[in-house]
């Protein structure tokens, strides 16, 4: 009989603290269904957004791309030097990068927008868009050719100091395509900044861990004459 009491205490006990429990077990169950929620609604939300800034995207690439070829047709049947109007196809690409912030469709026509002022001979506004497209480094693919593009214009401009730091993130990055270019071009880079101990690293980096790549065959005759 002394047993089934305590049995019945212990039981009773047990009981009383499900029942204190239950309530912020509840909380916390609503709590996660809350974030499931919102994370459902914020993924469709972005999906349709992105969704939105790819449509315009295909409108502009087929006006870049018709521009490009009336300029090859231009330049093929006229003696003169022909400029091809690049307003409307300008209008489109900015309105994407400043409508359509955060998105792949935005890095993809902030690629194409700096080759058209290249084009015009706007180095300046080139390197602008492409800045500003870059403080949105995801780590993806797209945005990896944005930051190359970027440092490319950078060290034409003799400016590896602003190369360096864009430089150094693409070499952290998941995209394995580019990151012997990256590490080869950051090398160079501080080589040319007087850094040979940090420019030694990077080949020796880059001779060990990409040494069948063209850009690791580079970095080993680098290393032989540094």
């Amino acid at each position: 009989m002394k047993d089934i009491r305590q049995n019945i205490s212990i039981s009773e006990q047990i009981a009383e603290q499900v029942h204190k429990n239950r309530t912020p077990i509840l909380g916390f169950i609503v709590l996660v269904l809350v974030v499931i929620a919102s994370y459902s609604i914020y993924n469709n939300y972005h999906e349709k957004y992105e969704t939105e800034a790819q449509a315009v995207l295909f409108e502009a690439e087929r006006l870049f791309n018709a521009n490009l070829s009336m300029g090859e047709f231009a330049k093929e049947t006229s003696k003169e030097p022909t400029k091809v109007d690049t307003t409307q196809v300008e209008e489109k690409l900015s309105s994407i990068v400043n409508e359509f912030p955060k998105t792949k469709a935005r890095m993809q026509a902030s690629t194409l927008l700096a080759q058209i002022y290249l084009n015009n001979g706007d180095n300046s506004k080139a390197v602008e868009v492409l800045e500003q497209s870059f403080q949105h480094f995801s780590g993806d693919l797209i945005d990896t050719l944005v930051g190359l593009k970027l440092t490319n214009l950078y060290e034409k401009n003799k400016q590896c100091d602003k190369a360096l730091p864009v430089l150094e993130k693409l070499t952290k990055s998941d995209v394995q395509e580019f990151k012997p270019e990256a590490i080869l071009r950051q090398g160079l880079c501080e080589e040319i900044l007087g850094n040979a101990e940090k420019a030694k690293q990077s080949f020796q980096k880059l001779a060990t861990e990409y040494g069948d790549t063209v850009q690791g065959q580079q970095a080993q005759k680098y290393l032989k004459i540094m």
